[in-house]
Order: structure tokens, then sequence, then C-alpha cells
């Protein structure tokens, strides 16, 4: 047995991500026939025609450690994976599913095209060393956001809160690999 990390968002839980703004409404608004006959593609066509609609949303977010990130921000993701919906890549030595902690990635709102374009550039090149992003990582999360904004958990819809607590349930799951050898 293998035990892995899952978390909790406020009472709910999920394993793999919860995030909110750009693209994230795609993953749980597609319809499943749509996806059943694009895959991959039909997320990217469902995000697409809400590139007209992002708009940023003012948070703070403090880490256990005391850490306080307070910004207006497009796109957000509390993760506990290398990848983020197949778009996003972390670097898989700073991610461990059993080492107690999520990443953080947060997206600044650019407020200029050269902090747009820094923005696409670490994106693309999956080098986020840039004032646009902020990547970390913490076991615990506090978040106050607009109440009315919504999540996403493992690409379910979820109701936001004004205050949203996230957790890392260390070691909360065993799992079994069976290995062809």
């Amino acid at each position: 047995p293998r035990p892995l990390d899952i978390g909790r968002f406020n009472d709910r839980y999920f394993s793999y991500i919860a995030s909110f703004g750009a693209f994230t409404r795609a993953s749980y608004a597609t319809s499943q026939s749509l996806k059943n006959t694009l895959g991959h593609f039909a997320y990217i066509l469902s995000g697409i025609k809400e590139i007209a609609s992002i708009r940023s949303k003012h948070l703070r977010v403090s880490k256990a450690d005391g850490t306080v990130f307070e910004d207006d921000y497009i796109f957000g993701a509390i993760s506990n994976s290398t990848s983020v919906a197949g778009l996003l890549t972390l670097d898989p030595g700073i991610v461990d599913m059993s080492d107690g902690l999520f990443e953080i990635l947060l997206i600044r709102k650019p407020r200029t095209p050269l902090e747009l374009s820094d923005c696409i550039r670490a994106l693309t090149t999956q080098d986020y060393d840039t004032p646009m992003l902020t990547l970390s990582s913490s076991e615990r999360v506090e978040i106050d956001a607009p109440a009315d904004m919504d999540w996403t958990l493992d690409g379910e819809w979820a109701q936001g809160a004004a205050h949203c607590t996230v957790e890392n349930l260390h070691h909360a799951v065993n799992v079994i690999i069976h290995s062809k050898d």
C-alpha cells in the first residue's frame, strides 16, 4: 500500500485540485457528449468561449506559516498533482502526493500588455519565476474571497464562501499499486 494525501475544501473532499477563475468553469460546464466525442479538445473549445468573460477576483490567501498573498487574481489552484487540467505542468521535483503539502498557484490579473506577455511566457515555458505568478506550498490555506465565487473540486462545481479553508489530510488513503513484474 502507498499512502496518499487528499484535500478538504470546507466540508467537501478532493484528491487532485481545488481551483477558481479562468477556464475552471469549462471542467464542469462542458457537456459529457462533447467530452466523449472530442476528449481533451472539448475543454479547450469551452475555455476559448470563456476568454471574453474572464474577470479577476480580489482574494486574501493565508498559508499555515503565516505568509499572506493578497491581490486581484484571474486563476488559482490548490493542487496535489504535476498537471493542472492538462494545461499547466508543475515540476515533479516539487510535487509529491504524499508529502502533506499542496502546491498553490495564483495568477495575478495582468494590468498591462507587458504583464500579459509575462504571464503567457511563464505559462508556456513553465518558468514560473515571475511577479505575475505565485507558486508556493502549504498544508493548510485560508482564503477570503467573494462569497459568490465558484470553485471546482476535481473538475466538479463547488460553491464558494466568503471564507474557505483548504487542508491537506496527510496519508488519508492507501492505494495498492499492482506491478506487472
